[in-house]
């Protein structure tokens, strides 16, 4: 039987990486938004201290070195200094921006860091006073051919950890002697396999922007005697980004209309703990409004959110609201009119997903080597299939179906 410890896995800190697809922030919010990254990761290494882990593996990307700049340096510095005063390791593999050859030298790590080389495994034995708990082993990214095999031990040991960064291939590592892969290179938290051979990316601990939605924190890793592990979050964000639905009749009174936003909101706060919200909205509307009505409850909707909740003690900051798409009359694609080619055209891309849409054609030659060629490449999935319900509504609506009726979902 081995020991039972606990220790922490985090990465992606990214300090150098703004929040972003934000607009009209109001100025109080804007320092928060600026230190969002380093507010988060210092809390990763508060967790460490208040949960008196015995240590700390970091898997990738804390920082890019060229762009961060010397607070960054500074700022990690501090946090492995905090780390030795409280007698807490640190093993970390640079990753894609923090390779262990650009760390500068002048910057002097404290004697609790491990910083593991590209080059080659290098492996630790990480002591509970005089007993050995846990053998870590790691390696640097060195590419994203490189395998990560090498990082399995030749037989089962002590409890071994295997740290480093980058994507690959899930099934073959749990069938290697290693009971918990920490991984790197991931912005979102994701965990395979079981309690006996764990593969784990921690995600980062701050969102970065909308499609980076709900908690982001690092992971609290228990390990029992018999060696199972059980992986916990501990939410780290400074600030979260939410997306909700919401469905509202645009006709009902303005106090029915709030209704369901004002409970949301309410939800909302007691499951942040009190943390800043960015939120998007989308509303499902009732009927078959038309553009111009879509439009406009979506601008009416989005001034009362920021005025009633933008400016409270803990802010709720409303980055959009958008209506979900209209309704369209299936009927109108067996026309042999304009209106009927054009949906039959849709209809053929919605369903033709793993194509993706190519708009650059479309773009005047003066403009192709412009921001909007690049916005033209529409790949697949979710962004394609919105923007082309989007764009059959705006189309019909063009050429006259605001005349023809009621309708259903263009499915």
């Amino acid at each position: 039987m081995g020991h039972a410890f606990r220790f922490l896995h985090s990465g992606d800190f990214d300090l150098q990486q703004p929040l972003t697809g934000l607009a009209d922030v109001p100025e109080a919010l804007r320092p928060l938004l600026v230190d969002a990254p380093f507010t988060a990761a210092q809390r990763v290494f508060d967790v460490a201290i208040r949960e008196r882990v015995d240590f700390i593996v970091l898997s990738g990307n804390l920082l890019d070195i060229d762009q961060a700049g010397p607070r960054s340096v500074a700022f990690l510095i501090e946090q492995f200094t905090r780390m030795n005063e409280n007698d807490i390791g640190v093993y970390w593999a640079g990753g894609v921006t923090d390779p262990p050859q650009q760390w500068p030298g002048a910057a002097r790590l404290p004697k609790n860091v491990n910083l593991f080389p590209a080059y080659q495994v290098e492996e630790f034995t990480h002591f509970r006073e005089d007993k050995p708990i846990a053998s870590v082993r790691g390696r640097s990214w060195q590419g994203p051919t490189a395998p990560l095999d090498p990082l399995a031990p030749d037989f089962d040991r002590l409890f071994t950890v295997a740290v480093s960064y980058g994507q690959t291939e899930i099934s073959p590592l749990l069938h290697k002697p290693v009971n918990y892969w920490a991984l790197g290179g991931s912005p979102h938290r994701t965990t395979h396999g079981d309690s006996l051979r764990t593969v784990h990316y921690p995600g980062s601990p701050q969102g970065r922007k909308p499609q980076h939605a709900g908690a982001h924190g690092c992971s609290l890793v228990h390990v029992e005697s018999d060696g199972k592990t059980r992986v916990q979050l501990i939410p780290t964000d400074a600030v979260r980004f939410q997306t909700e639905d919401i469905s509202m009749d645009p006709t009902a009174p303005v106090a029915d209309q709030r209704r369901p936003f004002l409970e949301r909101v309410k939800d909302l706060r007691t499951e942040s703990d009190d943390r800043p919200l960015l939120v998007s909205w989308e509303m499902r509307l009732s009927g078959t409004p038309t553009l111009a009505q879509r439009e406009k409850v979506s601008a009416e909707m989005l001034t009362w959110l920021r005025n009633e909740f933008g400016g409270s003690r803990v802010p709720l900051w409303s980055i959009g609201v958008e209506c979900a798409s209209g309704l369209l009359n299936p009927g109108w694609m067996t026309e042999d009119t304009m209106l009927g080619e054009f949906l039959r055209a849709i209809e053929k891309a919605c369903h033709d997903d793993d194509q993706p849409l190519d708009l650059s054609t479309f773009v005047p030659t003066r403009h192709q080597q412009s921001s909007l060629a690049s916005i033209a490449q529409i790949g697949t999935g979710m962004d394609k299939q919105t923007l082309l319900r989007e764009a059959a509504l705006l189309g019909a609506q063009l050429l006259g179906a605001d005349e023809r009726g009621p309708a259903r979902i263009l499915s």
